[in-house]
């Protein structure tokens, strides 16, 4: 229930018995983790805070293991979890798949040498029980450069989200998916002001852009760069909840799908992080996709100081690129029209960027022409097509995996 929906455990009793008690224990080793981790840094990174935390996470891990003795046992990272999994489980009876969803991050510098090398022994190793898949392309070729690991990857299809009827193709609504990062910074401030200037003057197209940002116009509009915010029309850029107020269902993951899909007929996305997952949510539920082009999106990774892209995930231990196969380092810091074609060859690598049906812009002019001309239905279809395809590879990659 932290990053998904809590519906998913429902969905998946229906085939399954669910070990809530110890389910729930390790989600608060995970919480405790993930809350040091990003509010607490020198706490995370205390020797004294790691060794409870691998020790809590030993002894549980153990205690799965010996009342539930699993044939499989799937890890999504974080690293440090993943590397207790492989230290306690018998490698002679358990096979384990790490499935991995972001970089080997959320461990403290002075253990990351340290647990690197030993994930990269167990993944080198011929006889090895562990199974390594990552969750895009991007974060397979990220991991393959810093570390030399090829693994396969599948992409997210996000099967849990509602079969919903696009009853809003016909608006002239567009909702904007969150994207506070990109707000935040100058860019995103100078893309809003474009936009709001040629709809200014160009009445007669006659788009709403809703958000469901918390205070989306507000901290928009009191930035400084938008010196007339008072004529701003409300219709322009307001929240969407605005829209349904005092309806409990906006608070869950469905009813923000539903009201996206009642009154909008697109949504535009930006990647204010790399591996978002509401990019894979919007295309399962079919609502048609807007997003930046290749090029647009290059100019993004040189300005916005991605996670994905920082120095800091290059282990000191290993020289970069052990394949040798990539053109650029993307943790790399470039200057000028070397950092531009960086970024467009990492780019290259994202979903956002490779997926079919999702309609691309270069700049403001070309996202209004393309909301102006696009055929919602006919995109809907295509994607749903595209979709069902995704899913059955999905599938049969991850039958593959459990029976490695």
């Amino acid at each position: 229930g932290v990053y998904y929906p809590k519906q998913n455990l429902e969905d998946i009793s229906a085939y399954a018995t669910i070990d809530n008690s110890r389910g729930g224990a390790l989600a608060q080793l995970f919480r405790s983790a993930i809350d040091a981790f990003v509010d607490d840094p020198a706490l995370f990174a205390s020797e004294a805070f790691q060794s409870i935390l691998v020790r809590d996470l030993a002894l549980e891990l153990r205690e799965l293991y010996s009342h539930n003795s699993p044939d499989i046992v799937v890890c999504t990272t974080p690293i440090l979890f993943c590397h207790v999994l492989v230290t306690v489980l018998p490698a002679d009876d358990v096979g384990v798949i790490i499935h991995v969803d972001d970089l080997f991050d959320m461990a403290p510098e002075w253990m990351e040498g340290d647990i690197l090398q030993r994930l990269v022994n167990v993944a080198w190793s011929e006889e090895s029980p562990v199974y390594f898949i990552a969750s895009a392309p991007f974060v397979a070729a990220l991991v393959e450069f810093a570390w030399g690991l090829e693994m396969p990857f599948i992409s997210r299809v996000a099967a849990y989200v509602p079969l919903l009827e696009h009853k809003g193709h016909n608006s002239r609504n567009v909702m904007i998916q969150r994207c506070d990062s990109f707000i935040d910074k100058r860019h995103g401030m100078l893309f809003f002001r474009f936009l709001f200037k040629f709809l200014s003057v160009n009445a007669w197209m006659n788009l709403r852009f809703f958000s469901l940002m918390p205070r989306f116009s507000e901290d928009l509009f009191s930035a400084g760069n938008f010196h007339d915010h008072e004529v701003v029309p409300s219709h322009f850029f307001t929240d969407l909840r605005d829209q349904d107020k005092g309806r409990a269902h906006l608070l869950t993951f469905d009813g923000i799908w539903t009201l996206t899909m009642n009154t909008c007929m697109a949504t535009l996305f930006f990647p204010d992080d790399l591996a978002k997952c509401s990019f894979y949510e919007a295309y399962a539920v079919g609502i048609p996709i807007f997003a930046p082009g290749r090029k647009y999106l290059s100019r993004l990774l040189v300005s916005m100081d991605y996670y994905h892209l920082l120095p800091r995930h290059q282990p000191s231990g290993i020289p970069p690129d052990p394949t040798n196969k990539f053109l650029f380092s993307p943790f790399e810091r470039l200057e000028g029209q070397a950092a531009l074609l960086q970024a467009y060859y990492w780019a290259g690598f994202l979903d956002f960027v490779t997926y079919d049906f999702v309609s691309r812009f270069e700049s403001v002019p070309e996202l209004l022409w393309g909301l102006l001309t696009f055929d919602a239905p006919k995109t809907r279809q295509e994607m749903s097509a595209k979709w069902q395809h995704r899913f059955s590879y999905a599938v049969e990659s991850w039958q593959t995996a459990l029976m490695f």
